[in-house]
């Protein structure tokens, strides 16, 4: 069956086909009434609870939420695999009207993989780290008896070619931590579909991918669905997604379903309070909120723990409590829903010249207000006004005259001619290579300026970052912060200057040690550093971890009991607690649901406008960098290629691959050929 044009174009690539109902044939997949619980020992956890929802073939089905929501239990319990203690407790599911809750372990082998492909979220943990990717696919089709032994490494090939993967005969040989991110997520396809399952699950397939690579995957799985007739329920936290690739939508939160409808009228016109606050916390490309500013009622994230359904109303972002950060879980490590834890008119984009620097910035430029989410019974009109740019304030464009930067006052930090090279691996008698990640970097960061340093993965972003923390050895330039070049010192001096410059990591489950309390945490550093003694410390941490909005009893608990949101406010007050100026954050939001990414912007954005903080705001998201920065620089092959004021860099830029940044962005509204002004 082939999908009649779209209803309504929604964004510029449109919410996907859209079916004439008179053409819609009967569900491939029903689930009614299912509940999912999870043994503890204070009893049964209940995780989903009376989840409706189906999924036709050719269409792509959404299931929405923030982490705690469900959405993971019930994608796991489709397919068979909930984790130890956990239960289908009542319900159905149905897929070719084939009744698969009381299925036995047998029966399942039977429908995993074969008429049921699961996409995880985390190619580096789905993956076997010693085997190579081609014989994973091949096991998958020796193990469905649908390839012998000598046929299915060639069969491995093919589907490996299908999901997209270069050179996939070459690839086949390869191990997983041979290859890039988005070829391993190619890699995960390829095993979900090898069988040609007739449903699909892909759970968060693209949240650690950048968004060029992000969309590439995202048509790719989308044409699948399409041409072969496969239903998809893509599972997921990002609605510009939704809005990009999915026919019909189910929100969930804390374990129950809060509205479900065909794409265009769940997005445009949502109806329950939950939906419009995941709507106006979702990020955008208008740029940082105003002063002052305060979340919308009925965003998930401004809900104070313990305060049942109603929202708490003008909250400042970055204010000390614990309403928002308990917001996040409700105050514990796992939600509801989850199992227990096992230069030109044309543009102010300005070009870099010849030697790679870029020029400074003369004045902080003003706040620019944030879209905000419509009132109860209000029309949001079409998604790629919402999840695109809003209006903002006139600006001169062009860059600076000689003598408005001879009356600036002097940078915090300014980087010149930064290179770095790094040894390529080759035959052992071959000559030696390098690969230069770092190519002649320059830019300026004023006091309390943030600056988002944004491209894809491999642009020379964190190599860049490690460089100005003196992290990591600069083959040239200089990383200068006050005058003073951190590649240069050393001893003493060395670590003074680390105590004016912190860095904000990636991943906050990574990043700290989930055996060490909080407390132990945030004091690390001052220990460190011998600042202080440990009757002082007990009050710097609890002024640390009111910053950042932490309730009181948090110091006593180890980062392993926290959510995502929780642990990355504890990065946060960890790297403040030796007073820096600058911090650097290096992807900080890339690994949390848009609420919480949210919550954490804003806390950022309240942190700098109270202690004068400045940031080198490192991202693959245009979006998210937009939020939070005054100047953006464009990084590609070691290079800036180009630089200015965000919103003016937004709104008009000028080098093509920071357009191809823009049209990747999901529900951008715009394409690689859209006229900019």
């Amino acid at each position: 069956m082939k999908p009649t044009e779209p209803v309504e174009d929604i964004g510029a690539r449109g919410v996907g086909p859209v079916r004439d109902p008179a053409s819609v044939a009967a569900p491939l997949l029903v689930v009614e009434g299912l509940r999912i619980g999870y043994r503890t020992a204070s009893g049964t956890h209940l995780a989903v609870d009376g989840l409706d929802l189906t999924a036709r073939a050719g269409q792509i089905t959404a299931l929405v939420g923030e982490s705690g929501s469900g959405k993971s239990s019930t994608a796991h319990a489709l397919i068979g695999l909930l984790p130890a203690g956990g239960t289908v407790l009542g319900g159905s599911v149905r897929l070719q009207d084939e009744e698969l809750t009381g299925l036995g372990e047998r029966a399942w082998r039977e429908v995993r993989g074969r008429r049921i492909g699961l996409i995880p979220q985390d190619p580096g943990v789905s993956l076997d780290p010693v085997k190579p990717v081609g014989a994973q696919v091949a096991e998958v089709l020796r193990v469905h008896g649908l390839a012998t032994r000598r046929d299915a490494p060639g069969r491995a090939v093919e589907s490996l070619a299908e999901a997209g993967l270069p050179d996939p005969a070459g690839r086949a040989r390869q191990y997983p931590h041979e290859l890039s991110g988005g070829m391993r997520q190619r890699v995960l396809i390829a095993i979900a579909t090898a069988a040609r399952p007739r449903l699909l699950i892909a759970d968060e397939p693209t949240s650690a991918l950048d968004v060029t690579v992000q969309r590439r995957l995202l048509d790719h799985l989308q044409k699948l669905v399409t041409t072969t007739d496969t239903a998809m329920l893509l599972i997921t936290h990002d609605l510009a997604v939704v809005a990009d690739r999915a026919q019909h939508v189910v929100v969930m939160s804390e374990g129950r379903v809060v509205e479900t409808g065909p794409v265009e009228r769940v997005l445009t016109q949502p109806q329950h309070p939950y939906t419009r606050g995941l709507l106006s916390d979702a990020p955008t490309l208008a740029a940082r909120a105003p002063r002052g500013w305060s979340r919308t009622a009925g965003s998930p994230s401004v809900k104070a723990a313990g305060s049942g359904d109603t929202p708490a109303l003008g909250r400042r972002s970055g204010t000390t409590g614990s309403a928002q950060a308990g917001a996040e879980t409700g105050g514990s490590a796992n939600g509801p829903g989850d199992a227990p834890p096992a230069t030109s008119g044309m543009s102010g984009s300005v070009p870099v010249d010849a030697s790679g620097d870029v020029p400074p910035r003369v004045a902080r430029p003003p706040r620019r207000p944030r879209a905000a989410a419509a009132t109860p019974g209000e029309e949001l009109g079409d998604v790629p006004a919402l999840i695109g740019r809003s209006p903002r304030r006139s600006r001169a464009v062009g860059p600076a005259s000689a003598d408005a930067r001879q009356d600036s006052p002097p940078p915090l930090l300014r980087v010149t001619g930064l290179t770095r090279a790094f040894p390529v691996r080759g035959p052992v008698l071959a000559r030696r290579r390098t690969r230069t990640a770092v190519d002649g970097v320059g830019f300026e960061l004023a006091r309390g300026e943030a600056l988002g340093l944004v491209g894809e993965s491999g642009s020379g972003k964190s190599t860049t970052a490690r460089m100005v923390l003196g992290l990591e050895r600069a083959d040239s330039g200089a990383v200068l912060l006050d005058g003073v070049d951190v590649t240069a010192v050393r001893g003493a001096a060395r670590r003074a200057l680390h105590r004016r410059i912190q860095l904000v990591y990636q991943n906050p489950y990574a990043s700290l040690n989930p055996r060490f309390t909080v407390g132990e945490l945030v004091t690390e550093p001052l220990r460190n550093h011998r600042i202080g003694n440990r009757a002082q410390w007990a009050g710097t941490v609890r002024r640390l971890l009111d910053d950042v909005a932490l309730p009181a009893g948090t110091e006593r608990r180890k980062a392993a009991e926290l959510s995502g949101g929780q642990r990355q406010r504890v990065a946060i007050a960890r790297a403040l607690a030796l007073g820096p100026e600058l911090l650097v954050c290096d992807e900080p939001v890339s690994a949390l649901d848009v609420t919480v990414q949210a919550r954490i912007l804003d806390l950022l954005a309240g942190l700098q406008e109270r202690h004068g903080l400045s940031y080198l705001f490192i991202s693959h998201d245009l979006a998210v960098v937009a939020q939070v920065s005054d100047r953006i620089a464009v990084m590609r092959d070691g290079r800036i290629v180009e630089s200015g004021p965000a919103d003016e860099l937004l709104r008009s830029p000028r080098h093509p691959y920071t357009r191809e940044l823009l049209a990747a962005v999901p529900g951008s509204g715009t394409t690689k050929d859209t006229p900019w002004s």
